[in-house]
């Protein structure tokens, strides 16, 4: 978000190209793993739900930003397509939360 339009221009295909080589790598450890440690880490509120919370909270902030950022340069419509984006995955942030279940420990 805070690098100049260069720097995108200038690493654009490194970080395309890089993350889903990094997507690839993970895919592949992951697969050399026993299914059971899989099994046991994707359960709820386990290391897979926590790091896909993280990254959606992430992804809502980094979207509500550029929707500012839009705004403020006078696009209004991309910054409201951007802020509607930024409003549905903090939507998804709540449900993968429970919206606050667990916090107020309320069974279901």
């Amino acid at each position: 978000m805070g690098q100049t339009n260069a720097w995108y221009e200038k690493y654009y295909r490194q970080i395309v190209f890089g993350s889903g080589a990094a997507i690839f790598c993970y895919a592949l450890i992951a697969s050399l793993l026993p299914f059971d440690v899989f099994a046991e880490l994707s359960k709820e509120d386990h290391v897979i739900e926590y790091l896909q919370v993280v990254m959606l909270t992430v992804s809502a902030i980094y979207f509500f930003l550029f929707a500012k950022r839009l705004y403020e340069g006078r696009k209004l419509v991309l910054g409201i397509v951007f802020l509607f984006v930024a409003i549905v995955l903090a939507m998804v942030v709540g449900d993968e939360v429970s919206w606050g279940q667990r916090i107020l420990h309320i069974a279901t």
